[in-house]
């Protein structure tokens, strides 16, 4: 086994050194489709295994269950350009992407929040909504809340530091760009709205070369 052609897949690499694929799209002259499937390679056997999801392209708008409870029958929607994180108690974490909705006949963007467990095969749906193109929940500045979201998007850029926090920069959304910074700590499962602004498209302030300060900001854009 091995996953079809694809691209803008969620990938994760685990404390094995397994690399994990998830969902991306198939875009083509006749076809026009994400997917939601689940892969796992290993780098030692040089094999592929097929783990979760659907086989087929199609428009899977996933089947959430309940906020904060894992099943073996939750799935997530079919996405591409979405965040990925791998915690430190090995779930694979994932935020948001491209969704083609059905409804509209186009592309459309969203802000939920994921786990996987590797150990029991399970997702859990964690924060966000199940609707496409969701506002943010802001808040204040600074402020850590279990409430506070970022709005839908896609092609953000996002890492994690020592202490385990997700970082979320930016990003692409209803074919406008943002420049807002967030953690998430997935030990308290709060976001926090770190800088940049609440609005799309907003332009960098440089300052001057090389000179920290505090009233700089990078331009709204996405990777």
């Amino acid at each position: 086994p091995h996953p079809g052609s694809r691209h803008g897949g969620l990938t994760w690499t685990d404390d094995n050194n397994d690399f994990w694929l998830l969902g991306g799209a198939e875009i083509g002259s006749s076809q026009y489709g994400f997917y939601n499937d689940l892969w796992k390679y290993s780098p030692q056997k040089n094999t592929w295994e097929y783990v979760n999801g659907n086989t087929e392209l199609g428009l899977n708008e996933g089947i959430y269950g309940s906020k904060g409870i894992g099943s073996d029958t939750n799935e997530p929607r079919s996405r591409w350009h979405g965040a990925s994180w791998t915690a430190s108690d090995g779930k694979l974490w994932f935020f948001g992407g491209i969704n083609h909705n059905e409804a509209i006949g186009n592309i459309a963007w969203i802000n939920d929040l994921w786990n996987y467990d590797p150990e029991s095969n399970t997702y859990t749906w964690m924060g966000g909504s199940k609707s496409i193109n969701s506002n943010g929940v802001y808040g204040e500045k600074g402020q850590p809340n279990i409430n506070h979201i970022p709005g839908a998007r896609s092609s953000s850029a996002y890492w994690s530091d020592a202490e385990g926090n997700f970082w979320l920069f930016g990003g692409y959304e209803s074919f406008e760009y943002n420049n807002d910074l967030w953690k998430f700590n997935p030990s308290t499962l709060e976001w926090t709205w770190v800088s940049g602004n609440n609005f799309q498209n907003s332009p960098g302030i440089y300052g001057e070369l090389r000179v920290a300060n505090s009233a700089n900001s990078i331009g709204a854009r996405r990777y």
